[in-house]
């Protein structure tokens, strides 16, 4: 019975040490990670907030260019891409820096505005990327479902 209690000990000891540390996937390599998002579901006039990681492998100043894409399940006409200026700053290589992008659901902008206008509930994928000042681009990340809820 103690044999059987060690061996399991080592064994639950060993997963939590090998799924338990964080990696740095994008080391070595332009990168760009969704850390998470403040809610799944959001009416008009309320905050959504992303949280992204940005990895560049030199030192340098960066100047990149976040493109934001959105699709809807629903109204696919409706579907947008735009892209924003990263505030320029100066990197150290394969440091990590956090990015927050935030907008106000219904504020008429590409990629904050309802399919519907808010007049019935939607729902929608946002996905992410990064296009660097050389032209190099990130793998895409994606966010989980979100819901805009009508009114």
């Amino acid at each position: 019975m103690k044999k059987m209690t060690a061996k399991i000990l080592v064994a639950i000891t060993c997963c939590v040490l090998v799924f338990g540390c964080k990696k740095n996937d994008n080391k070595g390599k332009f990168g760009l990670n969704l850390i998470d998002v403040n809610g799944t579901t959001f009416k008009n006039n309320e905050t959504i907030i992303f949280n992204l990681e940005i990895n560049h492998p030199n030192t340098e100043t960066i100047n990149d260019k976040l493109f934001i894409r959105r699709k809807f399940f629903t109204c696919p006409n409706s579907n947008g891409l735009d892209s924003i200026a990263v505030p320029e700053y100066v990197s150290t290589a394969d440091l990590v820096a956090s990015y927050e992008v935030k907008f106000v659901i219904g504020s008429n902008s590409t990629y904050a505005s309802p399919c519907s206008n808010g007049n019935r509930t939607d729902s929608l994928y946002y996905t992410f990327w990064l296009k660097d000042k050389n032209g190099n681009l990130t793998d895409s990340v994606t966010s989980p479902k979100i819901i805009l809820k009508k009114g």
